[in-house]
Order: C-alpha cells, then sequence, then structure tokens
C-alpha cells in the first residue's frame, strides 16, 4: 500500500497483561480512596494509612475471666503484666466490697 497508514498490533498476551494490569491498578487506587474519602462510612483514615504498623497488626485478644462465668474477649493492643495485674487487684477490692 503506497501512502497507507501501518498499525502495529498488539499481541494477545500483552493485550491480556495490560487487562490485568488494569485491573490492578484500579483495584488498588478503589480500596485506597475506600479508606480515605470522608463520605464513605464510618471511620476514615488519614492519607498515608498504609504505612502505619497499626492498621496491618491486628489487635490481640486479651482473655478475661469475669464474675458471671463466662469469658469475655477484649481486643486490646499488648498489655504489660503490671496493667493486668493492677486491673486483677481492682476487680478484686470491688467484688470484696460488694459482697460485704
Amino acid at each position: 500500500m503506497k501512502g497507507g497508514v501501518n498499525y502495529i498490533v498488539p499481541s494477545t498476551f500483552s493485550t491480556i497483561l495490560y487487562l490485568y494490569m488494569n485491573i490492578f491498578i484500579f483495584a488498588l487506587l478503589t480500596w485506597y480512596f475506600d479508606h480515605v474519602d470522608s463520605s464513605n462510612r464510618g471511620k476514615t483514615y488519614g492519607y498515608f494509612f498504609f504505612l502505619d504498623k497499626a492498621y496491618w497488626c491486628r489487635a490481640k485478644k486479651n482473655r478475661s475471666y469475669n464474675n458471671k462465668n463466662n469469658y469475655s474477649f477484649d481486643l486490646a493492643y499488648s498489655e504489660t503484666l503490671e496493667d493486668k495485674r493492677r486491673l486483677e487487684s481492682t476487680k478484686n477490692k470491688e467484688n470484696n466490697n460488694s459482697s460485704k
């Protein structure tokens, strides 16, 4: 063809690779703006929430034995042994005061 336009047609593999790259990029952007947008439901995060260790690390489950012989599972960040002992001593004091 004299004076015609030559088109470079990408291969099927590169087309599918481009499709999956777009899916990944737009899913990542959707996840990010879902957390940052203030018109969203519930809690909004800062612009750099994904750099915060607290976002990625789950809170540890703390088992505590309450007065009704049921285990209650409280989500709490790592408590020191001293804090646990102080909490138990205050509960024991309250139990002793209520039983009198």
